[in-house]
């Protein structure tokens, strides 16, 4: 057990390590064995991402008063926090080759970059991007798209306006 001064240094130390991520991931993992997950963190570990092993009561207050608060809702299980201080898209690379070693058996619950909750389906996008010239190409295609879309919304208005 935990003496409450060393509680409380914890959870400053873990809310330091929040407040200086670019990017945090939220996995349950349930399925993996030791081994495995040794090995996962000695991976991240080489890539300057790292992984916390942590209770989630204590995690839950280390988040009280960060812009992260509304992780909350995803700690429940057995949850470990892999972060990274610099690029959020090494991370992502990590975490779906991993997902695809270990047979999915990582339940990814929640993802953050830059203190902002994201979509499972960016993410997966994220992990494909391996440099900044794919990166500008997507992000050229969404926005297209998303012009198109709004456009046709544009279009579609216009057309059943009454005159």
């Amino acid at each position: 057990m935990l003496s409450s001064l060393k509680k409380k240094k914890y959870i400053l130390d873990i809310k330091k390590i929040i407040n200086e991520s670019s990017s945090l991931v939220v996995l349950n993992y349930n399925n993996i064995s030791s081994n495995d997950l040794n090995e996962f963190r000695k991976k991240l570990r080489k890539n300057k991402s790292f992984v916390l092993v942590i209770n989630n009561n204590l995690f839950k207050i280390s988040i009280l008063d960060t812009k992260l608060y509304f992780l909350k809702k995803f700690f429940s299980g057995s949850i470990i926090i892999c972060y990274t201080k610099k690029k959020y898209g090494l991370l992502s690379k990590i975490l779906y080759k991993s997902f695809s070693k270990y047979n999915k058996k990582f339940l990814l619950k929640a993802v953050c970059i830059k203190k902002k909750l994201i979509s499972f389906d960016i993410y997966k996008k994220l992990s494909f991007l391996f440099n900044k010239k794919k990166s500008l190409e997507y992000l050229i295609f969404y926005l297209k798209n998303i012009s198109i879309i709004k456009i046709l919304r544009i279009l579609l208005f216009i057309k059943n306006i009454r005159s």
